[in-house]
Parts: C-alpha cells; sequence; structure tokens
C-alpha cells in the first residue's frame, strides 16, 4: 500500500520551542515532568497538548491563576499516577 498524506502540505503539525541542551542528554521514558510550576490548579497533557496547555497556563497568569503543567510521556500508563509526584 503506498504511504498517504493526511494532512495537506503546509499543515503545522507538531510544534514547540524549547532551548536544546548543548551537552548530552537522555529522555527518560515513562517519567512525567514539571513543565511549568503552579500552585492554583494542574494541567496533565503529552504530545501537541503540552505546548497548548503552556500557552493556556500563560494566559491563566495573566488572571492571577498560576498554572502546573506536567507533562506524561509515552510509556507513563494511567495506572502509574505515583511518577506524577
Amino acid at each position: 500500500m503506498p504511504p498517504e498524506r493526511v494532512y495537506p502540505p503546509g499543515t503545522e503539525i507538531m510544534y514547540c520551542k524549547e532551548p536544546v541542551p548543548e551537552d548530552e542528554y537522555t529522555l527518560p521514558i515513562g517519567k512525567a515532568s514539571v513543565k511549568r510550576g503552579g500552585s492554583d490548579i494542574t494541567i496533565v497533557a503529552w504530545s501537541y497538548m503540552v505546548g497548548e496547555s503552556l500557552m493556556a497556563a500563560d494566559k491563566l497568569s495573566n488572571e492571577g491563576i498560576e498554572t502546573e503543567v506536567i507533562l506524561i510521556p509515552p510509556g507513563c500508563l494511567p495506572s502509574q499516577h505515583h511518577k506524577i509526584n
């Protein structure tokens, strides 16, 4: 079966603008990480929605609501909620 394009050409599918560390680093599989600290509410997200959540957290911050954003990477199953501590 030939490959098919799901999105029209030029469609921005994913975006994430974070600085890349200059030193060698690893990304742990199955460990949640806090992308933004906050004390009022928490958003748990993965993939594309992490960027969306960070933008929402910025908007909420302007209204005085401090929002924590937690990234749940692949391999972190809902049954492994202890990794969100």
